[in-house]
């Protein structure tokens, strides 16, 4: 309690029934790595290859710049080195995810662009395949997450803007909201604190939209 503002005790209970509610509505709405990244990420291409039209090495292996049409639909144009896509290129995933950008030893690593076959897309660093650095996601539902990343999941500080008009930024930890933040609600209503796992969790402030507050552990 403090400012000049009266908090009665009821409004406590009335905060940590909304909260609950919104904890179990929002714990699903965090940038983890489970937005078709698997289809991202180059790997090994063992299989048997279609056909490479392009520049190689006196061995025969690609090496410099060309296009390999992948057996299983994939398509890579772009620079190569010791038969794997080295530099920068564009790969057309056969189910219809689109990167563009750097590659190194055959995996993303840099920075690059991926357009995913269900319409979102990321824009930032990579490291071997995942993304790895600061980077931005676009989610098909209209949220954005724009921060930092740790093999592929949100990892650091972050801001998650999400499409009904709320924001969180703050602290994030294997892709949750987790650590010190801020989540302004669309309505005006605001808290700051402590997070745990996607979830209102410790110290905290909440202010309401009409200049009420309670401080205190949540």
């Amino acid at each position: 309690m403090g400012g000049s503002v009266s908090v009665y005790p009821t409004k406590k209970d009335t905060l940590s029934e909304k909260i609950a509610a919104d904890n179990k509505i929002k714990s699903n709405y965090s940038p983890h790595s489970d937005s078709a990244t698997d289809d991202s990420s180059v790997g090994d291409e063992n299989k048997k290859l279609d056909e490479y039209i392009g520049e190689k090495d006196l061995e025969g292996i690609p090496e410099g710049n060309g296009i390999m049409y992948y057996s299983n639909g994939s398509i890579y144009d772009g620079s190569w080195h010791a038969g794997k896509p080295h530099g920068k290129g564009k790969y057309k995933y056969c189910r219809g995810s689109v990167y563009e950008g750097n590659f190194f030893d055959g995996r993303q690593n840099g920075f690059g662009i991926c357009h995913f076959a269900n319409q979102e897309t990321y824009e930032g660093e990579w490291r071997v395949g995942l993304r790895h650095g600061k980077g931005k996601y676009c989610y098909y539902s209209g949220d954005i997450y724009e921060g930092e990343y740790l093999n592929d999941a949100a990892e650091g500080n972050g801001k998650y803007m999400f499409f009904n008009g709320d924001i969180y930024e703050g602290n994030y930890k294997k892709g949750n909201r987790h650590g010190k933040g801020i989540y302004t609600y669309a309505c005006g209503d605001s808290y700051e604190g402590d997070f745990f796992v996607n979830k209102f969790d410790g110290f905290g402030k909440y202010t309401y939209a009409n200049g009420d507050w309670y401080e205190g552990m949540i």
